[in-house]
């Protein structure tokens, strides 16, 4: 199992104030969240025994501080697929949203856009 660390350089970087959308949550959620719905993406073309000739994924996360002065994290997921069409990519990605780790920890807490595509 892995894990995920940061020292206080991005603490640092947090802090400093930024020109427009704040952008600190990209480097400790878009990777992992990236890579886990990508496994995900696997394991749910395995079970349905789809053979997926390339796969990639863009993880968009984004932080917003809304009307309610609270601040929120919002997500995007745009997984390309080889070997399907678009059809069964969204069903996969959809599938995949499931099983990910990463969904599950943030499911009913971020909303999250699934937009998969054929390669």
């Amino acid at each position: 199992m892995g894990s995920i660390s940061h020292g206080s350089h991005l603490h640092r970087r947090c802090r400093r104030r930024r020109r427009g959308p704040q952008r600190w949550p990209r480097p400790l959620l878009r990777r992992p969240a990236g890579d886990g719905f990508l496994g995900a993406l696997r394991r749910a073309a395995s079970l349905r025994k789809v053979r997926l000739t390339s796969t990639t994924i863009t993880a968009e996360i984004t932080l917003t501080h809304g009307d309610d002065d609270q601040f929120s994290l919002s997500a995007v997921l745009r997984p390309v697929l080889g070997g399907v069409d678009r059809a069964t990519a969204q069903e996969l990605a959809e599938a995949a949203h499931q099983i990910c780790p990463y969904s599950k920890a943030t499911r009913d807490n971020v909303p999250v856009v699934i937009a998969a595509d054929a390669a």
